[in-house]
């Protein structure tokens, strides 16, 4: 393989992987919110998490007996998302039974969580954030929580690392048989 048709192959390679990576990031339209956004109860109006950011679960009370309320977002990246919520149980609010559940809604997967959660390997998309339990307390219960996306590293940076790798091996093999 002489040099001119390395060049067009890492070429080639270059232009098939970045439009790889901008049809990847097309699925969301909306800039990420910046560092901490609240989530939304409106599919219509999920805040936009991208690598880094934090979104809160406002602090929301519910009147006494069994409560299910929705959150949502959206991941603008594949990221490993962490989070926890709480009750807070204090001067007659109590809940008990706080559950988690989060719905890939893109590809309509289940995760159940536990109050302090770790999901690796998230896909990017849209997601809706169920919270349930039984406000148990004399003035109902009283919650509040956050997720944080953290980014993952990136497959296609691999792939360029070894790209170059390659080329710059056959540059020095083509520099050797040269001299």
């Amino acid at each position: 393989m002489n040099a001119s048709q390395l060049q067009s192959l890492v070429l080639f390679a270059v232009i098939i992987m970045v439009s790889v990576l901008r049809s990847a990031g097309a699925a969301t339209v909306d800039p990420p919110c910046g560092d901490v956004c609240l989530l939304t109860s409106s599919s219509a109006d999920e805040p936009v998490l991208g690598s880094g950011d934090t979104g809160l679960v406002p602090t929301t009370t519910d009147p006494h007996g069994k409560f299910d309320n929705d959150w949502y977002f959206s991941l603008t990246s594949p990221s490993k998302l962490k989070g926890d919520a709480l009750s807070i149980n204090f001067a007659g609010f109590d809940i008990k039974g706080l559950k988690l559940e989060l719905i890939d809604t893109t590809t309509n997967t289940d995760y159940f969580l536990s109050h302090k959660f770790t999901l690796a390997g998230l896909p990017a998309g849209d997601y809706e954030l169920i919270v349930t339990g039984d406000a148990t307390g004399k003035n109902g219960g009283v919650y509040s929580g956050a997720i944080t996306a953290v980014p993952l590293p990136a497959a296609a940076w691999l792939l360029l690392s070894g790209l170059v790798g390659v080329g710059v091996i056959a540059r020095r093999r083509r520099a050797d048989d040269e001299g």
